[in-house]
C-alpha cells in the first residue's frame, strides 16, 4: 500500500486562503507545523500554485509523536484571525492536497462544524492528478485548486 507522503490543508474563509503544512509523527498521526500561510484568494492562479509548491516541501514524515497531541488550532485561528474555532468554521471550506506516490490529490471536503471539522466523503471524489504535471505548472496547479475548492459542501 502507498502512503500519502506529503500534505497540507488550505481553507478558504471569506476572501482569504489559509495554508496549514501538516506532517506526520512516528506513531502516523498528521499534526499542523509551522508554517501557515494567509494571503487574499484574489491572487494569480501561479502564485497560489507556488505557495503550494513552497508548503509542502515544509511536509516531513517521521517527526518525534508528542506525549500529548497539541491543540495545533491556535496558529490556525491566528492566521484567521478569528478568535473561536467556531468562527472559523463559519463560512468556511476547505481541501486538504497530498502527494501519494505518482499522484497529487486534492481533497473536497465537508465542514461539519467546529466541533467535528473538514471531512473527505465518497459523494465528494478527490481530484487525481499526475504528480509531475501538477508541480512543472504553478499555474495550473493554482487551477486545480481553485476547482477543488468549488466542490467543497
Amino acid at each position: 500500500m502507498i502512503r500519502i507522503n506529503k500534505l497540507i490543508s488550505i481553507l478558504q474563509r471569506k476572501n482569504l486562503y489559509i495554508f496549514t503544512c501538516m506532517s506526520q509523527t512516528t506513531k502516523m498521526a498528521w499534526v499542523y507545523q509551522e508554517p501557515t500561510y494567509t494571503f487574499p484568494s484574489d491572487y494569480s492562479d501561479k502564485y497560489l500554485g507556488e505557495k503550494v509548491y513552497e508548503i509542502l516541501s515544509y511536509s516531513k514524515q517521521g517527526i518525534p509523536h508528542p506525549e500529548k497531541l497539541p491543540d495545533d488550532t491556535k496558529d490556525l485561528l491566528k492566521a484567521a484571525n478569528v478568535k473561536s474555532r467556531k468562527q472559523l468554521h463559519e463560512g468556511s471550506i476547505g481541501i486538504s492536497v497530498s502527494f501519494k506516490g505518482d499522484n497529487a490529490i486534492l481533497a473536497p471536503s465537508v465542514n461539519m462544524g467546529s466541533r467535528k471539522g473538514f471531512w473527505h466523503v465518497k459523494d465528494l471524489p478527490p481530484i487525481e492528478l499526475n504528480r509531475e504535471e501538477f508541480c512543472a505548472n504553478p499555474e495550473f496547479a493554482g487551477k486545480k485548486i481553485r476547482e477543488c475548492l468549488l466542490l467543497c459542501k
